[in-house]
């Protein structure tokens, strides 16, 4: 890493072997003086966002069917999602 430039990029497969190494890692780079960032997450094997499992028409009409008192499990049931989906949603 001592021979870094400004326009070099770095992909990281896999940061460190442990909590110390991480701290070790991240402290030899200065992200502001050496202009770094980071882009995000890139798997080979999974997307970096996981879709959503409701549509944002199911998420509405389950709002309102829990607003209205209909029991969490039968809502998820329906949508063939688990209980904590449903109790996750926010308005």
């Amino acid at each position: 890493m001592a021979k870094l430039a400004a326009a070099d990029v770095i992909i990281v497969t896999w940061l460190a072997r442990s909590m110390r190494d991480l701290v070790e890692t991240l402290g030899t780079i200065d992200v502001r003086k050496d202009g770094l960032g980071f882009l995000g997450h890139v798997s080979r094997h999974h997307n970096a966002v996981r879709p959503p499992k409701l549509t944002a028409q199911q998420a509405n009409e389950a709002l309102s069917r829990r607003d209205a008192g209909e029991p969490m499990c039968d809502i998820a049931s329906s949508y063939n999602v688990s209980y904590s989906t449903i109790a996750r949603l926010t308005a």
